[in-house]
């Protein structure tokens, strides 16, 4: 199970600034399949797995978190809640 969720996660890894938003859902729906993974183990405790996450990261954290019922807590720093804001003041 978990060689399945780091192939599906690896190919989000290199987001970047410039990904699309459809980019951005797919990677948070990884997120939450990954905390399912983690949540089926035996020696995690389903119901204290967080998500956190830096700049592109922070952005992901904040759509996992709100894509998914599995995160007790999320942690975003830096992340951008608005890219489409973000985006219009950034040189093309």
């Amino acid at each position: 199970m978990g060689d399945i969720v780091s192939q599906r996660w690896s190919d989000f890894f290199d987001l970047k600034q410039t990904s699309t938003v459809a980019e951005y859902v797919a990677a948070a729906r990884v997120a939450g399949a990954a905390a399912d993974a983690l949540a089926a183990l035996p020696y995690v405790r389903a119901d204290h797995i967080y998500v956190a996450g830096h700049s592109v990261g922070g952005t992901l954290t904040m759509l996992a978190a709100m894509s998914s019922g599995r995160f007790r807590a999320a942690a975003s720093f830096s992340g951008s809640p608005d890219q489409r804001r973000w985006g219009a003041g950034q040189p093309e």
